[in-house]
């Protein structure tokens, strides 16, 4: 094979070199993988291995460029989808007019700052809604906890049984969503009744399944 006769051992400087081709998937957030072909060579004089036409680190790159232009299309996609415009976008994140569209097209590429910012937006796209009031921290509060709550309401637990009771309060400094749902005819009458609770306070955000809530002596417990 031609390409083994401009090719040698880095090690060694042989040619007589074995090549095997590899396929190898490159994957970006909310992108198909883009696979493509590595080539390894093996080294029949000294034994050595490793890509030693220097070429994979060139494909990668390519392949990484053709995986991050396919995420940034899908994320666009799947906001229009959901009617949010690209123009609305770019408004709530002061982009140029027209910046997704050139992105989608090949017209510009992108930053990695950029991606990095589109891949944040489709994973919680209501930090949009928190963009379009500039970052208002008590907006911004609202909405993650309103959203938060509309994720946690969504659960369902096996079987699809409406919770027998939902509900959101403050004790001790916490915000507590839970809900409850009663013990079915088939159950064993000492099973737990199922509970799903989410604590939200001033140490962190915490999530609890089939747990027991009780507030004692000041003092909020998920047991």
């Amino acid at each position: 094979m031609e390409k083994n006769k401009e090719v040698t051992c880095p090690a060694c400087g042989s040619s007589d070199l074995e090549l095997s081709i590899t396929g190898k998937a490159v994957t970006e957030p909310y992108s198909e993988p883009v696979v493509v072909s590595m080539e390894f060579y093996k080294c029949r004089t000294c034994g050595m291995e490793g890509d030693f036409s220097g070429q994979g680190d060139e494909t990668i790159g390519k392949a990484i460029e053709v995986a991050k232009h396919n995420s940034i299309v899908r994320i666009i996609e799947e906001f229009t989808r959901n009617d949010i415009s690209m123009s609305s976008i770019e408004r709530a994140l002061d982009l140029p007019q027209r910046t997704l569209t050139k992105w989608k097209n090949s017209l510009s590429v992108p930053s990695a700052a950029a991606v990095a910012l589109m891949n944040v937006i489709r994973t919680y796209p209501w930090i949009l809604t928190v963009a379009q009031h500039k970052y208002d921290p008590l907006v911004a509060r609202n909405v993650c906890i309103t959203n938060a709550i509309s994720e946690f309401l969504r659960l369902t637990p096996i079987g699809g049984i409406i919770p027998a009771e939902t509900g959101v309060f403050l004790a001790m400094g916490s915000l507590v969503v839970y809900q409850r749902y009663e013990r079915t005819n088939e159950e064993d009458a000492n099973a737990p009744i199922e509970m799903h609770v989410a604590v939200e306070n001033n140490q962190g955000s915490y999530f609890f399944q089939n747990q027991n809530l009780s507030i004692t002596g000041g003092d909020l417990a998920v047991t």
